[in-house]
């Protein structure tokens, strides 16, 4: 076992894949492995005596083993949980996000025994991830979902379509879980589109995208270069690439640099709206570490927009709606679940009593 501060444990089934686990934790001296586990029993008896930092969870075990277990751990000893998976395996599409849903904070490629030093191609996404969610301070995973919010389907006049004209939504970890909630409670003719930039694991994107589709019944795609957003859709911002917006409401796409977050940006995406809508947006900053669109959420509310910071309680990481509290850029703050709601009543009303004349 290695020495480092950060103490992991593994929830592995397969031997293999525990093996290559093993070499590549131990090769970073900043990570010790605590416990190596095979099923969910082992694994809360293991957590119920020690108190590792992190879980690394193989998204595979037997059954729904690995979707009960994130549910006990969030339940009974919250614990910060990263889930090893392929996204080139569409069949893991939909569970990686509801292990998401269900608490876990992040996704990354589980490794294999694919280059020359036999820890894989992922070695260093892997342990960069590991460390970093560690460090997060667990505040509480959003709760179980009740009944859905109930919403007037939206009418949509044949005249200009009065402000606000986009909705814009930024979130990282534990933005999946939020998102969806979001998405679902929207009536399925939401008069406006929707942009979403969701830091993501690489390969994941498209999994999101079904995953959403399918839990929402919302129409939810990948945006791509020079498409023109339309209402009743939810888009979300690429892998690889920076997003921008035009004057017409085209995305325009840039390949992220070297110099880039790995991520897309959701400072460079509500710093485009700002400067092509003005405040003709409603802007959201969810659950996610770090300060991403903090500052830029405070430009888009000097502009006149609207703009809305989920709430500590409901935030499983208040770290970049916190930054936005704190900086005075957010016109609204409030739980996860009132959102939609609020959503609703800034754009569908709005575009009701444009409809009839008493603005």
């Amino acid at each position: 076992m290695s020495s480092g501060h950060i103490k992991v444990l593994i929830v592995e089934h397969s031997p293999n894949a525990q093996d290559v686990l093993v070499k590549i934790l131990e090769s970073d001296p900043d990570l010790c492995i605590l416990g190596i586990v095979a099923g969910n029993d082992e694994a809360l008896n293991f957590i119920s005596k020690s108190k590792p930092d992190l879980v690394a969870l193989d998204i595979w075990l037997p059954g729904e083993e690995s979707l009960n277990l994130t549910r006990e751990i969030m339940a009974r000893h919250p614990i910060p949980i990263v889930v090893l998976g392929s996204p080139s395996d569409s069949a893991e599409g939909g569970r990686a996000f509801d292990l998401l849903e269900a608490g876990a904070l992040a996704t990354v490629e589980r490794p294999r025994q694919a280059d020359n030093d036999g820890l894989g191609s992922c070695k260093e996404e892997l342990l960069t991830t590991f460390k970093a969610m560690a460090e997060v301070k667990l505040v509480r995973r959003l709760r179980g979902r009740g009944a859905a919010m109930k919403s007037e389907p939206c009418k949509t006049p044949a005249a200009k379509q009065p402000e606000p004209e986009l909705v814009a939504i930024g979130a990282s970890t534990g933005g999946p879980g939020a998102i969806q909630l979001i998405l679902r409670d929207l009536p399925k003719d939401f008069p406006v589109p929707i942009i979403i930039s969701q830091h993501i694991a690489r390969g994941f994107t498209g999994g999101f995208v079904k995953w959403l589709s399918t839990t929402t019944g919302f129409n939810v795609k990948v945006i791509a270069h020079n498409e023109k957003l339309i209402a009743s859709t939810a888009y979300l911002c690429p892998e690889g690439y920076q997003t921008a917006l035009t004057r017409d409401g085209r995305a325009k796409l840039k390949t992220c640099t070297h110099s880039d977050s790995t991520n897309t940006s959701i400072s460079y995406l509500f710093d485009s709206i700002a400067s092509t809508m003005g405040g003709r947006v409603i802007a959201v900053l969810l659950t996610g570490m770090g300060k991403d669109g903090a500052e830029e959420l405070k430009r888009i509310r000097e502009l006149g927009g609207i703009t809305i910071a989920q709430d500590a309680a409901t935030s499983l990481v208040h770290g970049m709606p916190g930054e936005a509290i704190r900086l005075g850029a957010a016109q609204h703050v409030m739980p996860c679940d009132k959102i939609s709601a609020l959503l609703v009543e800034k754009v569908c009303r709005a575009k009701r009593r444009t409809e009839y004349g008493t603005r």
